[in-house]
């Protein structure tokens, strides 16, 4: 689908501007009908996943711990677009807040104490906000 879209912009690269006039070019319409189909399933995909967080919290903790701190550069700090306006700075925080209630569950369900335990989250956490502050020093946000 990505290579789709890459390949139709260059193919309108290509073209001159007197070309362009005659050429029919609608956006993201010029699609064909299943990948048009297809692109709006993501689009679908990413506002579930950003706006009912439990789908994303389970699967922090799912993953080994080695691999979380990738995974949530590369996937959810790119879905929340590093929380770079408040829309997105909310639900980054709402994800937060229910990965932190769930690993509060699990910590109390297996007689844990939390104080005294490296959580999962604990580490996650500290990883995102440095992931943020190089973000925010690199971009000057």
């Amino acid at each position: 689908m990505f290579q789709d879209v890459v390949s139709q912009h260059k193919k309108l690269k290509t073209y001159s501007t007197a070309e362009m006039s005659t050429y029919p070019t609608h956006g993201l319409k010029s699609l064909c009908k299943t990948n048009q189909d297809r692109l709006q399933a993501y689009q679908h995909l990413f506002y579930l996943l950003q706006t009912n967080p439990v789908y994303l919290a389970r699967l922090m903790f799912a993953l080994p711990q080695s691999r979380t701190t990738k995974f949530m550069e590369a996937a959810i700090l790119t879905l929340y677009n590093y929380a770079s306006n408040q829309r997105e700075e909310y639900l980054l925080l709402k994800l937060f807040k229910t990965a932190l209630q769930q690993e509060i569950r699990r910590v109390s369900s297996s007689c844990l104490c939390v104080c005294g335990a490296e959580t999962e989250l604990i580490e996650i956490l500290d990883s995102v906000k440095t992931l943020v502050d190089d973000c925010v020093f690199v971009c000057g946000c």
